[in-house]
């Protein structure tokens, strides 16, 4: 009986260290591996891109824009010789006026641009139009939603003008049509919004004949040697 008391003794001490040896094992932080890190799906998942890159950047996109010019929104000033007499300078101010232009643009992340116009003329002798491609680039800040922004975009181009006198001869009406090298800036404030920006814009611009059409009268033989003129540009964008 003594035997038998000290044998189930011994038997309840080998089950207790093997069961708690089990149990040290399972608290113990292990991936199946002892003494490895326990892992946390919490602290361990792979880390995903923050809110802030997931959301466009607005200096990667391109922008388009509508710009007008408004009736009388633009004088100009020429340097004009007569071919009789060569050495007499004349300078004709205002050289024209507008009724009016549209242009359509567009602009570049990186800031390079390029526009189409079209405008009306307008002189004491009559009526005129002539149409621009420009193309430069925009300096200043970028576009930032819901505030003002300073730019000066700067260009050089190519103009057609069917430009009128700003006098006539022997009550005829002439116009002198010329293919013209332009180059000028912008002065532009813009105010930025979500997507899109208003913009007003004073325009300076300088012209040189390349190529001119002869004179419908041989009577008349005025020609504009250089055009400058300024407008006012009210204009809108939106981002692709």
């Amino acid at each position: 009986m003594r035997r038998s008391s000290g044998g189930k003794v011994r038997w309840f001490t080998v089950v207790f260290l093997m069961g708690g040896t089990v149990n040290a094992a399972h608290a113990s932080p292990s991936n199946g591996v002892a003494g490895a890190p326990r892992s946390d799906p919490l602290t361990d998942a792979p880390s995903t891109p923050s809110a802030a890159s997931a959301v466009p950047d607005a200096d990667s996109d391109w922008r388009v824009a509508v710009r007008v010019v408004p009736p009388l929104g633009r004088w100009g000033a020429g340097k004009s010789k007569d071919l009789n007499y060569p050495t007499v300078p004349t300078l004709k101010l205002p050289l024209a006026g507008s009724w009016g232009g549209v242009a359509v643009g567009a602009i570049a992340p990186n800031g390079v641009w390029m526009e189409g116009s079209a405008s009306s003329l307008v002189a004491t002798a009559g009526t005129g139009w002539e149409t621009t491609m420009r193309a430069g680039y925009e300096f200043g800040s970028s576009p930032k939603p819901n505030a003002w922004t300073f730019s000066i975009p700067v260009y050089f181009g190519y103009r057609y003008a069917n430009l009128p006198y700003v006098m006539t001869t022997d009550g005829h009406y002439f116009t002198e049509d010329m293919s013209l090298l332009v180059t000028g800036a912008r002065l532009v404030l813009a105010r930025s919004f979500r997507r899109s920006a208003i913009e007003l814009g004073l325009d300076l611009c300088g012209s040189l004949p390349l190529v001119r059409s002869e004179p419908r009268s041989p009577a008349w033989r005025q020609e504009t040697v250089l055009w400058i003129d300024a407008a006012i540009v009210l204009g809108w964008s939106t981002r692709l």
